[in-house]
C-alpha cells in the first residue's frame, strides 16, 4: 500500500519539496520517467526543478510496458550514472506507472525482469520511487503490481516491493486527456469504487448463484433458441443449472 500520498489540486507544485529530502547525494540523480505526450508542454516540464545530474527519460506509451524495455532502460540508467539514483518519479499514464515501479525494483534486483514476473519473487526493494498519475482509472499508481509483457506471457511483478513509496495526485494534470479518453477511464475509476464496496470478492459469500432472477432469464431465453451464448462478468465461480441447455459460456472476467 502507498503510504504517503497528496492530493488536490496545484498538488505537482509541490513535486521538488516532497522527493528533495529523499536524495542521497549530489551523484545520486532522481530520474523522471515521464510520458512523451508532455515532452512540449512547458507548464508541467518548467516545474521540474532539475539538479546536479537528474535528468528526464520521455516514455512512449503506444504500446504496453514490456519486460525488454525495462531491461534496457536499467542497463542504460546504470551505465549513465555514477551512483544509483536517488529516486525513479513516473508521470503519465498505467504504462508510465508500471515503467517506473518496475525500473525501481530491477535497479536493486539481479536478472531480467522477466525472471520476477509472479508473486513475491523480488528480494530487495526498490530505490525511492513516486508516481503522478495523469489520468484517472488505471489504479497503478496504487497497485502492488507492475505489469509487464514478457517473451511468454503478460504477468505483474507483484510484491511489497513494487508500489509507490509516494504518489501526487493533481487533478489539474488531466485537463489535457481527449474528452472520450477522459470519460471512459473516469467510468473506470468510478466502478472500481463501487466494486470496492459491493463487489464479491472481499469476503465470503452465502452462495454462489447469479443474483436476482438471471437463471431463470437463461433458462427462458434458451428455452426459445437453444443455440443460446452466455457472456458471464462475475467476480467468482458461479452455478450454472442452464450448462447443458446453452450452445456455449464465455467467461469474460474472473
Amino acid at each position: 500500500m502507498v503510504s504517503k500520498v497528496v492530493f488536490g489540486r496545484g498538488s505537482f507544485n509541490q513535486i521538488n519539496e516532497i522527493i528533495e529530502p529523499k536524495r542521497l547525494n549530489e551523484r545520486a540523480p532522481f530520474i523522471y520517467l515521464i510520458d512523451d505526450v508532455f515532452e512540449s508542454n512547458t507548464s508541467l516540464i518548467s516545474r521540474i526543478s532539475l539538479l546536479y545530474d537528474d535528468y528526464i527519460i520521455f516514455i512512449s506509451s503506444e504500446e504496453e510496458p514490456k519486460t525488454t524495455q525495462v531491461d534496457t532502460l536499467v542497463e542504460d540508467i546504470i551505465l549513465k550514472t555514477k551512483a544509483i539514483p536517488s529516486g525513479i518519479i513516473g508521470i503519465g499514464g498505467g504504462t508510465v506507472m508500471d515503467l517506473a515501479k518496475s525500473v525501481s525494483v530491477m535497479l536493486t534486483n539481479n536478472g531480467s525482469s522477466e525472471e520476477y514476473q509472479g508473486w513475491d519473487l523480488l528480494k530487495y526493494p526498490g530505490v525511492y520511487h513516486v508516481g503522478v498519475p495523469t489520468i484517472s482509472g488505471t489504479g497503478a499508481e496504487v497497485s502492488r503490481t507492475a505489469v509487464l509483457s514478457g517473451t511468454k506471457l503478460k504477468l505483474g511483478l507483484n510484491s511489497d516491493f513494487t508500489p509507490f513509496d509516494q504518489v501526487i495526485l493533481d487533478p489539474e494534470l488531466t485537463s489535457g486527456v481527449e474528452k472520450n479518453q477522459w470519460f471512459y477511464t473516469g467510468m473506470d475509476c468510478f466502478i472500481h469504487c463501487v466494486e470496492s464496496l459491493n463487489g464479491t470478492e472481499g469476503w465470503d459469500m452465502e452462495d454462489i448463484h447469479l443474483p436476482g432472477r438471471q437463471n431463470e432469464l437463461v433458462a427462458a431465453v434458451t428455452a426459445s433458441n437453444p443455440n443460446t451464448v452466455v457472456v458471464l462478468q462475475t467476480g467468482g465461480p458461479v452455478e450454472m443449472p442452464w450448462v447443458s441447455d446453452v450452445a456455449a459460456i464465455l467467461q469474460a472476467w474472473y
